[in-house]
């Protein structure tokens, strides 16, 4: 009679399965044990007030400035910019102080429209990008001149200022405080649009919605509200047109308070 042995291969085979599902739990619990120390300590540190504060990086983490540099705009504002830049070549500066200065320069110099501070880690740079809001507009308030941008911030520029290319708006009750709708916003551009046309002023009234302009020694138009204000724009620059070719008495009054019922008078002006 022939006995057959039983096979080994099945007990070592159980015997790797098993050393294996070892091997898998007590790396579960290092990296299980590792995460809950890591918590735990994290907690620590929130708790203490002041703790991370006292834990200093090593030098060779540390950024510290070799060179400033401010760029974008004229030689006058990258001077008024740099009276707020406070560091020094050799000071640790961080991201967060890259944030301050950002803020502190859109804060106290009003003509700025945007602010870019940046660290260059191989130059050990601090790049200092500035860029002007675009005018549309001169604004006098109180006796002085502000100017107008195209999201409706009003702020004060003194390399502007004397400088020509604008006409002088007038609004009544504003203040250099206030920020423009974009309805009336829209309506300067308007008349920025107006060619060949030398406008001696505008006057607006915010809460009427009214507006006159004033043509240098020819007209004086009451254009009204604002509403149909693009289309009593264009009417305006063909009866400016008109009479520049005729001898119209000037100067003269152009009143669009009916334009509505299509009809504008034209009279001389009193």
């Amino acid at each position: 009679m022939h006995i057959r042995k039983k096979s080994s291969k099945k007990y070592f085979a159980a015997s790797r399965g098993s050393k294996r599902r070892t091997k898998r739990q007590k790396k579960f619990l290092i990296i299980t044990t590792a995460i809950l120390i890591i918590l735990t300590l994290l907690w620590w540190a929130v708790r203490s007030n002041g703790f991370l504060s006292n834990i200093k990086a090593p030098n060779w983490l540390v950024w510290r400035v070799k060179d400033i540099k401010i760029t974008g705009e004229t030689k006058d504002m990258q001077y008024e910019a740099s009276k707020y830049v406070s560091f020094e070549k050799g000071d640790e500066i961080t991201a967060r102080d890259c944030s301050n200065l950002e803020e502190m320069l859109l804060n106290n110099l009003k003509q700025l429209s945007s602010v870019k501070v940046n660290r260059n880690f191989f130059t050990k740079e601090l790049n200092v990008k500035i860029k002007k809001h675009i005018p549309i507009a001169k604004i006098i308030i109180d006796g002085g001149e502000y100017y107008l941008a195209e999201n409706g911030f009003i702020f004060d520029d003194k390399e502007l200022k004397g400088n020509g290319g604008f006409f002088p708006l007038y609004i009544k009750n504003l203040t250099k405080k206030d920020f423009l709708s974009q309805e009336l916003v829209k309506l300067i551009s308007e008349i920025n649009s107006l060619k060949d046309i030398i406008i001696s002023a505008v006057y607006i009234e915010q809460d009427a919605k009214t507006m006159n302009i004033e043509i240098e020694n020819v007209a004086f138009a009451q254009i009204g509200g604002y509403a149909n204000a693009g289309e009593k724009l264009m009417k305006l620059a063909e009866i400016l047109a008109v009479s520049s070719q005729k001898n119209f008495k000037k100067p003269y009054k152009i009143d669009f308070r009916y334009f509505d019922y299509g009809k504008v008078y034209l009279a001389p002006a009193v």
